[in-house]
């Protein structure tokens, strides 16, 4: 943060936004069909000068499409070459959706706070309520009972920082300690080494000795894209460190490693895994159940969708899942120590609650 406050300098800008051009024909033509309506309005019974205002109003009417036309085979000309940069992503997403900008996102938010029938007390309640749930209890996991993984309990690597570093989305928004992806994605070797060694020595030494700032999230709703405006059509955001996620990730892609080296997971299971994508799926589909070869016994697919899975399962299960894996010590003390006495506040629009103690699951 230091690093990245020296070298960033704040100027406030005023943005002018120019007049938009008006075509002077077409101009022209509306202000002469104005002038032959006020004349009409005196001479209602003069069938000519009716018949010219309808004249112009058509005239106009084509040239205003033609000059759409041009406009806008002009704008797409001025996007070529341009697909790289953020503006016109923006553009483009936002011809596609039009309610999913974020000037679009705001203003829901709003509407949805204006129309709520209570005080922000009362909001938060109920937002709370359907999106954390229960009051947090303190449930303490037994220690790891697992075998010893001396690979995976190994010191972290500079080149494991890296990697994740760098496979880092550069737009997302930052936790409280206002650190970005950007910035992480940008620092030198030396300063990636230097937290590389602060990870060994702080963080992964005792497994669980995470920061608290670490456990700290900010969750922001927003409005479920196709969905009627209501409290219960919103998306939970968890806003947490970056620095935090960092170390996540590279834990997470050495336990990944880990597990498909070791065929731990069903063959059968696309979700969440690397390598895998929806065409794996189709085609599991088209040989298992559209074109099988065991025979003529019916095939049938079971469709089930259970409700918040991953936002209501327990810690509890959590910590016995990675104990049956065997990943090793240091992997489950992190684990534990980042679901435990986890703390957060949760915000709709303007209204932002106090700090709380995050339920267990």
């Amino acid at each position: 943060k230091e690093a990245h406050r020296k070298v960033t300098k704040e100027i406030e800008t005023s943005v002018e936004i120019p007049a938009p051009t008006i075509d002077k024909h077409l101009l022209h033509l509306w202000d002469a069909r104005r002038s032959l309506t006020k004349r009409w309005r005196k001479q209602k019974l003069n069938r000519k000068l009716k018949i010219r205002i309808a004249q112009l109003s058509q005239e106009a009417n084509d040239y205003a499409r033609q000059l759409n036309n041009s406009n806008w085979r002009q704008f797409s000309n001025s996007l070529r070459g341009t697909l790289g940069t953020k503006k016109t992503w923006h553009i483009l997403r936002s011809m596609l959706d039009p309610g999913a900008t974020k000037t679009m996102t705001n203003r829901a938010l709003r509407i949805l706070e204006n129309e709520f029938k209570g005080n922000d007390d009362a909001l938060i309640y109920e937002v709370k309520k359907l999106y954390v749930g229960q009051d947090a209890c303190e449930v303490v996991h037994g220690k790891y009972a697992g075998k010893e993984q001396p690979e995976l309990d190994a010191p972290i690597t500079f080149e494991e920082v890296y990697a994740a570093a760098q496979s880092f989305k550069k737009n997302t928004a930052p936790g409280r300690d206002k650190i970005t992806n950007s910035m992480l994605r940008n620092l030198s070797d030396a300063a990636l080494r230097r937290i590389t060694d602060f990870f060994n020595e702080k963080v992964w030494v005792d497994g669980g000795n995470l920061p608290v700032e670490w456990k700290d999230s900010n969750i922001m709703l927003i409005p479920k894209p196709g969905k009627p405006r209501d409290i219960k059509n919103l998306r939970p955001i968890s806003l947490t460190s970056c620095l935090g996620k960092l170390f996540e990730k590279t834990i997470l892609t050495r336990l990944t490693d880990y597990v498909e080296r070791e065929g731990l997971l069903p063959v059968n299971m696309f979700g969440f895994r690397p390598h895998v994508s929806a065409q794996d799926v189709f085609l599991l589909l088209q040989n298992d159940v559209m074109n099988p070869n065991r025979g003529s016994s019916d095939e049938f697919v079971l469709a089930l969708d259970i409700k918040k899975a991953f936002d209501t399962i327990s810690h509890k299960v959590i910590m016995e899942g990675l104990e049956s894996i065997n990943c090793g010590q240091r992997i489950y003390e992190y684990v534990r120590s980042f679901l435990t006495s986890r703390k957060a506040t949760i915000s709709l629009g303007s209204v932002t609650s106090e700090t709380f103690d995050y339920p267990n699951r």
